[in-house]
């Protein structure tokens, strides 16, 4: 993701965090729309995943952030990045019954949500920031979803990662990004 994507990232987000709740209203709408067949896999209430799901945008804009000015980079022995935490959310996904292939799905409701919250303001560039952005995550899930290993081999280990594995709520994991800059 180059700076430039990153800023169109941020400005966005700002964008669509004070409707937070139509975004992710707009975004399951769509998914489901595309792919009844998917909506099985949320078995949770459905006004719960959409805050989770903003949570999840927020974390990766901020993550991604930090990552670029702070944050230790680790990698697996085949020299791919690795986002903390991401190795166990591909294994959860993959539980859950989320395959490869539905993310090119959520990815396309993800910019339709895009197009209709923002608008104008969700030019090509922007759309493109947030595809790379979704692509960062998912390659590095991908990892986690297709390895039928469940230790922590298959993600390196760092300070950061163990403080994110002991950290228990959202409020915790905002003050551990606080404490890092």
């Amino acid at each position: 993701m180059t700076p430039a994507q990153l800023r169109l990232l941020q400005r966005s987000y700002a964008l669509i965090e004070p409707v937070a709740d139509e975004f992710g209203a707009v975004f399951y709408a769509r998914l489901f729309t595309i792919v009844p067949e998917i909506r099985p896999l949320f078995r949770t209430d459905l006004k719960a995943q959409q805050s989770k799901f903003m949570k999840v945008i927020q974390e990766v804009v901020q993550l991604h952030l930090r990552a670029i000015v702070s944050l230790p980079v680790t990698g697996t022995a085949s020299g791919r990045a690795v986002l903390p935490g991401a190795f166990w959310s591909g294994k959860l996904h993959a539980a859950y019954g989320v395959r490869m292939e539905d993310y090119a799905v959520m990815k396309s409701a993800l910019v339709w949500a895009l197009e209709k919250t923002l608008g104008a303001q969700a030019t090509p560039e922007v759309k493109e920031a947030w595809s790379v952005a979704y692509d960062i995550v998912v390659n590095a899930m991908e990892e986690g979803m297709t390895s039928p290993h469940d230790d922590d081999e298959n993600e390196p280990a760092n300070a950061l990662q163990s403080r994110l594995d002991a950290t228990e709520s959202a409020d915790d994991l905002e003050v551990l990004f606080k404490q890092r800059g």
